[in-house]
């Protein structure tokens, strides 16, 4: 008789609130609102029996023989965050702007072609800029060589959502420890949107999975010569740097004059010179003659700029590790 394939998934929930608190001093946000993310499945299936098990980070224990669940649910706490943005020669993967203040609050890039951004390493532990959830991966009695695919499969959404971002960090263990994270764990980052965030500013659509040939993933069985298993922490952070689709390559905010007769109209910013030296307030019907404006058309806008966080709705990541 022909035996059929089996496959176990195993799942694993993770409900995340996130609320990106935004800042004019720090961080790519420049204007004080909120923002929420909510309800993180991570699931995992494979061609055999594989489970899943919640990583203690502070204190880890291998799966073992009694470890039999297909589904893990993380306790739902809510994490501020200031937006950063991946850097392999940072400690903790991740950077941030310390001059916010040269940040334009409708694009969310450089103030001008002429402001340069200075950056500071992300501190290790920094509760204020990423949070930390941890899985390992092992067989269900027997261990498996593999090439592990990590992809979030419900990333339609193209918003201001779009800056939420995972770093992923993983390594094969055989002892009672976690993946830390660094440049020779690093596995690839992914985010809601879809998108590169290099200094090409593509606008094409980013290849949203990440690959890890030959994983070794290791034996439940706590007294089998192959005991271990593969050790997934994903860092979850705002992307300040990530923006969106069919920009322009300029990655500072460009300016045009206004029209003689052109009245203010709501939710636009005007400035002061074609430089976006100063705001200069303006009520919905005035005038704004020999003041700029943005222009939009010439201006790389990223999904982390201040003018749209307002509108950040609830929303949820699908993320699977498939061997």
């Amino acid at each position: 008789m022909k035996k059929s394939k089996i496959i176990i998934p195993a799942l694993a929930m993770l409900v995340m609130s996130t609320a990106a608190t935004v800042t004019g001093t720090v961080a790519w946000f420049t204007m004080n609102t909120t923002a929420k993310a909510e309800g993180m499945v991570v699931s995992a299936k494979t061609s055999g029996s594989l489970i899943i098990k919640e990583a203690n980070l502070t204190n880890p224990a291998l799966p073992t023989n009694s470890d039999k669940a297909t589904k893990v649910t993380f306790p739902s706490t809510a994490h501020a965050f200031y937006p950063s943005t991946h850097d392999a020669a940072s400690p903790t993967g991740l950077k941030y702007v310390s001059n916010g203040d040269r940040v334009n609050y409708e694009t969310g890039t450089r103030m001008n072609e002429d402001t340069t951004l200075t950056f500071e390493n992300v501190g290790s532990d920094d509760s204020n800029y990423y949070f930390d959830y941890g899985v390992y991966l092992a067989g269900d009695g027997m261990s498996m060589n593999k090439v592990l695919t990590i992809s979030i499969d419900n990333a339609a959404e193209l918003s201001v959502n779009g800056a939420l971002s995972i770093d992923f960090y993983g390594q094969a263990v055989t002892t009672d420890t976690f993946v830390t994270a660094g440049t020779g764990t690093y596995l690839g980052a992914l985010n809601l949107a879809k998108k590169y965030n290099d200094t090409a500013y593509s606008s094409a659509a980013k290849t949203q999975i990440v690959t890890q040939s030959a994983v070794t993933i290791g034996n439940s069985k706590a007294d089998a010569d192959d005991h271990g298993a593969y050790a997934i922490r994903m860092r979850v952070y705002f992307d300040g740097a990530l923006i969106q689709a069919g920009q322009t390559d300029n990655d500072f905010a460009d300016y045009t004059p206004c029209a003689s007769d052109e009245l203010a109209v709501a939710n636009l910013l005007y400035y002061s010179d074609d430089a976006g030296s100063a705001i200069v307030p303006r009520n919905v019907g005035d005038s704004v003659a020999n003041l700029y404006k943005v222009n939009l058309s010439t201006s790389t806008l990223c999904f982390a700029r201040s003018i749209s966080v307002i509108n950040i709705a609830q929303r949820s990541l699908d993320v699977t590790f498939s061997c």
